[in-house]
Parts: structure tokens; sequence; C-alpha cells
């Protein structure tokens, strides 16, 4: 078959050829771990775990503050009661240290000591969770 028009001619030099040749490899690759699935797997862990800002990080440092993996654990699962509850921004109390915390993206805002929490005002926040 061929078309002549305006642009040349155009012709079909021989059989269309089938697309299961060209999927073999592909099909090959299933099962086997591919830089996506590792990238995907990393993305879906790491959701879980709470960031701190650079702010955050340096409140905590300016007022000697430490995060033991016990209060790391319990923040965890605050952000988790949080983001179950529809929270958007929320105010943690872990061990007598306050936090406020952005729970879409799962990232510490800023830090207070217990000193600093004294006549301290929080706005902008729209869930509470305690943590002893």
């Amino acid at each position: 078959m061929n078309i002549h028009g305006a642009m040349g001619h155009i012709g079909i030099a021989g059989p269309i050829q089938g697309t299961s040749a060209q999927r073999t490899p592909q099909r090959e690759q299933i099962g086997k771990d591919t830089s996506f699935q590792r990238m995907l797997q990393h993305e879906l862990t790491r959701t879980e775990d709470v960031q701190f800002s650079h702010h955050a990080k340096v409140r905590m440092q300016e007022r000697g503050m430490v995060m033991s993996a016990d209060m790391m654990n319990k923040m965890q699962q605050a952000v988790k009661q949080a983001e179950d509850k529809g929270s958007r921004q929320s105010l943690i109390i872990v061990d007598n240290q306050a936090f406020i915390v952005n729970v879409k993206s799962r990232t510490v805002i800023t830090a207070l000591d217990q000193a600093s929490q004294q006549n301290h005002v929080f706005t902008q926040i729209d869930s509470a969770i305690l943590m002893k």
C-alpha cells in the first residue's frame, strides 16, 4: 500500500511486527528487584519517619533538648494518631517537651523545653496530643 501526498511518498515495507517479541525482556523483569521498586519501598518506609526541620533542630540544640529512642517512638505514635484524626498542625507533648508538628509532612516545625513552655500561647494548631 502506498500513500502519495504533499509530504512525499509513504509506504509500508513489510508486515507489521507483533509486540509480544518486544515485551519478552520486560516480562523477565517482573519479580526482579528494580530501582523503581527500591525507590517506592524507600518512599513507603520513609513516610513513617518523623523529620525535624532545621529550625526545630536549632531550637532543640539551643535548649539542650535530647530525643531518646523512646521519645521518638512516642512522637511517631502521636503523629500517627493525629494523622488518623485528620489533623494538619498538632502540638505534641512528650515527656514535658513540646513540639509543633506538620502532620501531613510528618515534620517537627519547632520544639520547646519545659522552661520555654511557661506563659507560651500555641497558635495555628488544630490538635494537641499528650504522650506520657
